[in-house]
C-alpha cells in the first residue's frame, strides 16, 4: 500500500522502501512494480538520495507520508521526477528562520521539463501539508543560478528571505511562503491509499 497526492496531470506517489532497495540494486522491472509507474533511467543516478531517504524512513516511522514521491503522469504512469519534504515539520534547523516550516525540494527529469509539471507538483504538496496538517509555511533552497526554480517559486508566492551555505551545494538562497497559498491547483489535491499495479500491467 501506499499514498497518493493527485492534480491536474499529475499523481503524487509514495515511494515504499521496497521501491528504494530496488532503485539502489538497479533492478528497473521490480522498481516499476514496486512504484506503478514507469521509471526513468536518471533515476537510478539519485542512490544517494535513496540511501538517505531509506535511512530516514527506518529512524522514523511517522516520516512516510513526507519523504519521497514519485511525480507520475496520470495519463502515461511515466515517472517523469520527484518531490518531497527533506523532514517533518517544525525541524530544529528551521525554527530560527522559518518557525514550523518545512522544507521541500523537487526534480524533474530533463526530458520532461518547461511543461509547468514543477509548479504543479509544488501547488499540490503545499495545498496537501497546509490543508490536511495545518503547515502555516513552507521553505525552499535554491542556487542564486537556478533562475527556472527562482521562477516556479516565485509563481507560488515564495519569497526570497535570506541565504545560507550548504557543504555540498554551497550557497543556497532561502525561499519563504506562507500559507494559505494564492496559487492553487486548478483541481484540489486529495490523497488516498492505493494498491500498487505492477508497471507492467499498465495499458
Amino acid at each position: 500500500m501506499t499514498s497518493e497526492i493527485l492534480s491536474e496531470r499529475l499523481v503524487l506517489r509514495s515511494m515504499p522502501e521496497a521501491f528504494l532497495q530496488a532503485s539502489m540494486q538497479g533492478d528497473v522491472r521490480a522498481a516499476d512494480d514496486a512504484i506503478g509507474l514507469r521509471t526513468h533511467p536518471d533515476w537510478f543516478m539519485e542512490s544517494d538520495l535513496m540511501e538517505l531517504r531509506l535511512g530516514d524512513l527506518a529512524a522514523d516511522v511517522h516520516y512516510r507520508d513526507w519523504s519521497l514521491r514519485a511525480i507520475g503522469l496520470r495519463g502515461s504512469s511515466e515517472m517523469v521526477g520527484h518531490i518531497g519534504f527533506h523532514t517533518r515539520p517544525n525541524a530544529s534547523y528551521l525554527r530560527n528562520v522559518a518557525p514550523d516550516a518545512v522544507e521541500l525540494g523537487y526534480t524533474v527529469f530533463a526530458p520532461h521539463r518547461m511543461r509547468g509539471y514543477a509548479q504543479e507538483a509544488l501547488g499540490a504538496m503545499l495545498e496537501w501539508a497546509a490543508g490536511a496538517h495545518g503547515v502555516p509555511r513552507f521553505v525552499l533552497s535554491i542556487a542564486p543560478e537556478n533562475l527556472a526554480s527562482r521562477g516556479v517559486a516565485t509563481k507560488l508566492g515564495f519569497v526570497r528571505r535570506s541565504a545560507w551555505v550548504e557543504a555540498e551545494d554551497g550557497v543556497e538562497e532561502l525561499w519563504v511562503r506562507e500559507a494559505p497559498l494564492v496559487h492553487q491547483p486548478r483541481r484540489r489535491a486529495t490523497v488516498a491509499p492505493t494498491p500498487i499495479r505492477p508497471a507492467s500491467s499498465i495499458a
